[in-house]
């Protein structure tokens, strides 16, 4: 379910509050066909680690590379 329309993720499938733009990301990724690869990028080291945290929060498998 995506975020409401105040940009609240409430009623979203996102185990976590993460605030919006991490939600934003972790539900697109739980919406990725099952078996989907995909990349994050970010120039912020700790947006990778918040990152991290949220998807590790959500079963959702990922490596890091820095």
């Amino acid at each position: 379910m995506a975020a409401q329309e105040d940009g609240s993720s409430a009623g979203s499938a996102v185990r976590g509050s993460w605030g919006t733009k991490v939600t934003a990301v972790v539900a697109a990724v739980m919406a990725l066909p099952e078996g989907a690869k995909c990349l994050l990028f970010s120039q912020w080291d700790e947006m990778l680690a918040l990152l991290a945290k949220a998807l590790e929060a959500n079963g959702i498998a990922h490596r890091r590379l820095q």
